[in-house]
């Protein structure tokens, strides 16, 4: 197995029928820390820019 990718072997295992069925009862999990992961660098940026516009010299 060595040189193998991650996809080549999961494409491999989703061929196993515990590992499929495993694998898609993980389906909602896999969701929402995919949208965890997206919305991490916009939440960073907006809290950027709320504490400059908080500490602007007035």
């Amino acid at each position: 197995m060595s040189g193998s990718t991650l996809d080549e072997l999961h494409k491999g295992w989703l061929e196993r029928p515990g590992y499929k069925a495993a694998y898609d009862a993980l389906e909602e999990e896999f969701a929402i820390a995919s949208a965890l992961i997206e919305a991490r660098p916009r939440a960073v940026e907006d809290n950027e820019s709320c504490l400059f516009r908080t500490h602007e010299p007035k």
